[in-house]
Parts: C-alpha cells; structure tokens; sequence
C-alpha cells in the first residue's frame, strides 16, 4: 500500500515520477527483486540506478546491473542501529562494496562503515557532501522577532534541534538535559522540529517532567531557516549519524552548535560547533549549551556544500 512520503508532492512539481515496490519483508524476495525488474524493463531510459536506500541496496542494485544498467551506491550512515534488525541489515548490505559499480558517501565516515576503511584509502569512495543552498541561511533579526512572537516564544534562551524522532537522534536525552536547565533558568526553552516514530514517547516524556509549557514540537516544516533563525543555541545529540545536514545549516545562520562526538569532523564547517562525548555528564553539556559563545565567525570549506557546486558535481559524474 502506498504511504505518501513527505517529498512526493515536490518531486512531482519538478517533473519526477514515483514507482512504488513492496515493503522488504524477507519472506517476499522474490516479489521483491520481480518488482525492479519490472520498472527497470518497462524504462530503459533510465541508464543509472543510484541507490540510498542501503539496507537492501545490494539486492536492487544486483538486479540492476544484470540489467546493464550502471550502478551507484550512496552511504548516508555510520550505524545500523541494534538489535536483531541491525544485524540483519548488516548482512544485507555487506555485499554492496562488491555489487555497485560506483560507491558514494555523505563523509568518509559514511564510507568507511558501509564499504570497510580500504576502499576509502584507495580512493574507490566519491565523497559527496549533502547540499546545501547556502544563500537561504542567512542570519535575519526581524524573520526572528516575527517567529518567535508567532509561536509565543518569550525566553532568554532558546535550544533547538531539528532531525526526525528516531532512536539514533537521541531526542530524549535532549529532553534530559532541557529539564536540569530549566530548573534553574525558568526562561529556557526547547524547541524541537521534526516527526517521526519516537514523536510519541518524546511527547509523554516532556508531559511527564512538566515540560509542557517550555517546550515546543513542530512536525514536518518547509521553514527551516526561519526556524533557526529563532534559536540561540542548536543541540544536535545524535548516538550516531552519517553526516547531520542540518548541522552545517545551522552554522551558516550563526547558531552556536552543540553535537555529539558521534557527529562526523566533516559537519564542522566552522568555529561554531563543538562536540562533546555522550558518555560525559549532563553537567558538561549544560555548561556549553548555557556559556559556547563565539567571537568573530570563521568558516570553512563552503564551497563544498553549496548546491550549486555540488549539482555540477554530481551532473559530471553522472555523464562521466
């Protein structure tokens, strides 16, 4: 059954079209791999398969090539998780670095956890950073005095964090920390942007500390400048991740950026981020979420984020 994913409406704006396949179930292979074969012969135009979706990429981009078609393969994560589920994924894409013609990633960490450390010394990895389109992240006083009065926002401090409720984005030890703030700092408040599975569990957490009034959760947003335009401090606590966009988006606005050690080196682009082990107490990174200041902003390696500079990028791999 089709789920409308949050981009759909966008991608068929621009002209795109969306094929749906069956859920990977593991007991439905064969449906599975017969769906590819399906479009990928009703298309022959469609010369390059580029997959991003890892977990079963070995199984699609394997059809594919039998197919004659050319393909890519795109890490975007350091981690599986746990649990039975990361195991089974991690056996599921392990052949990858042997079935893809191609191997791009996020970050060298990227690359290093899914097509092993070997690959990225020989440079067999495309490092593709994920786009950003720099321009629209531009520090604006009024867009901030606007939100903030929009959404009834009166604090000294405002913490933010933008990333889809997951286990890995580590939202509740957020929660954790905003709490032992707010016990001596009554004008703090969090503001956390995003959706999905653990929105749930978050909700009953910051109900439960009575957290309710400090704290704001916006679903899915289209807003996202204007939104760090209203936060003081970006807290990004991730257990792992593959690169954290939104880190190098917030940097570009002058938002101090607190991440955690797990965030790859390549997301700081600048002298406004700092990591911090997650291992360390909560009185640490209280400490530089209420006093990380920075002086004279200094930036680097932008280039290598702007979108424009990164379509040209991929448009040339792409005839190469």
């Amino acid at each position: 059954q089709k789920r409308e994913g949050e981009f759909d409406q966008e991608i068929n704006l621009l002209g795109g079209d969306i094929y749906i396949v069956p859920e990977f179930k593991g007991t439905n292979l064969f449906e599975y791999v017969n769906a590819f074969i399906l479009i990928l012969k009703e298309h022959p135009e469609y010369e390059i398969v580029h997959g991003h979706m890892q977990s079963t990429a070995a199984i699609y981009l394997s059809v594919a090539k039998k197919l004659g078609r050319v393909t890519v393969a795109h890490s975007h994560n350091t981690s599986s998780g746990n649990g039975i589920k990361a195991v089974v994924k991690n056996i599921l894409q392990f052949p990858i670095r042997y079935s893809a013609d191609y191997l791009f990633a996020c970050s060298k960490l990227a690359g290093e956890w899914l097509y092993g450390s070997r690959r990225v010394k020989n440079n067999e990895v495309e490092i593709i950073y994920n786009a950003v389109d720099i321009e629209t992240f531009r520090y604006n006083k009024q867009i901030r005095d606007q939100l903030r009065e929009k959404e009834n926002i009166d604090s000294s401090i405002v913490i933010g964090h933008v990333g889809r409720f997951t286990e890995n984005k580590n939202q509740g030890f957020l929660v954790d920390v905003f709490h032992e703030i707010y016990r001596h700092n009554q004008k703090a408040y969090l503001l956390l942007v995003g959706n999905g599975d653990t929105l749930p569990d978050i909700r009953k957490k910051i109900d439960s500390l009575g957290l309710k009034r400090q704290c704001k959760i916006l679903s899915y947003r289209t807003d996202i400048p204007d939104l760090l335009n209203a936060m003081d401090r970006f807290v990004f606590p991730s257990v792992y991740e593959g690169l954290g966009i939104v880190l190098i988006e917030a940097q570009k606005m002058g938002v101090p950026c607190i991440a955690s050690a797990a965030v790859p080196d390549a997301a700081k682009i600048s002298n406004l981020m700092k990591k911090i082990d997650l291992d360390f107490p909560i009185a640490v990174w209280i400490k530089e979420i209420e006093d990380f200041s920075v002086e004279g902003i200094q930036y680097h390696g932008l280039e290598e984020w702007d979108i424009r500079q990164v379509v040209k990028k991929m448009e040339k791999l792409y005839e190469e």
